[in-house]
């Protein structure tokens, strides 16, 4: 690794370009801005107001690049200009010397590239991508815990979280002749859960994006999905969680560590 920090581009394509300090250079990369959106009312017949919900909007993540392009590579030039399509959606990926950090992203505009004055085989361009979802993914691979390794016994189980947001978990549920209950809440809050139908086949549940999948094809089976459910409030919250699931039957869950980033 060259540099405090190593940035890898993929668009929806699998275009790929890496800056690794070599050839391609990241100058600058501002991981942690965030807006908050604070919401409000005001007090009846009162001076003030009272905050009834804080959030995050979209993160916003400028990088400044450099290119140092000795033999005026034309095809290269062409390449790098095809990578940063604001219609075409990608992964950003940061590498630094102890993590790896990847986001869902999309660049806010194409990029305008100006030489060096100095240097004129150095061309340099700056790229706004913006994350609707604006926590970065920690480690390079999902956390994946099978229900039955998770302390405790039978149908009530335990997983602490030491990351301070809330994590919204894959579920994988094994095909069952019956109905499968499955409730994840922290420890002294109310219970919160859904329960599936019965099912021939293996279900992934997104909590992120509230998708109910066949785990062999990907095709939707939503229908299977209790109507009640809120998948919106199954999530891994910092502290001690129970987790039910049952019947088991080869369960697990998959999750990142999220984090704002990085200075």
């Amino acid at each position: 690794m060259t540099g405090y920090k190593n940035v890898v581009w993929t668009d929806e394509l699998g275009q790929t370009i890496r800056f690794d300090n070599r050839r391609f250079f990241i100058e600058e990369i501002d991981m942690t801005g965030t807006p908050g959106i604070h919401t409000v009312e005001s007090l009846a017949g009162a001076d003030g107001q009272q905050t009834v919900r804080h959030q995050l909007g979209a993160k916003t993540i400028p990088c400044s690049f450099a290119v140092k392009d000795v033999e005026d590579d034309a095809y290269l030039q062409r390449y790098i200009a095809q990578l940063f399509v604001p219609k075409r959606p990608g992964t950003l990926k940061v590498y630094t010397r102890e993590e790896t950090y990847a986001i869902d992203c999309y660049p806010l505009n194409a990029p305008v590239f100006k030489r060096d004055q100095g240097v004129p085989y150095v061309w340099r361009f700056s790229v706004d991508f913006v994350a609707d979802y604006p926590y970065w993914r920690r480690g390079a691979e999902p956390v994946t815990r099978l229900y039955s390794s998770l302390p405790g016994s039978g149908s009530s189980r335990t997983l602490t979280s030491r990351c301070p947001f809330e994590i919204p978990p894959d579920i994988y549920i094994p095909a069952s002749s019956g109905a499968v209950l499955v409730q994840l809440y922290l420890r002294g809050a109310p219970s919160q859960g859904f329960r599936l139908l019965a099912r021939s086949f293996p279900v992934l549940v997104r909590c992120k994006d509230f998708k109910v999948l066949n785990a062999d094809t990907g095709e939707d089976c939503s229908q299977y999905l209790d109507v009640t459910a809120e998948l919106d409030s199954i999530r891994i919250r910092y502290g001690v969680n129970n987790v039910i699931i049952s019947p088991d039957n080869g369960a697990s869950l998959s999750y990142y560590e999220l984090s704002m980033g990085e200075v």
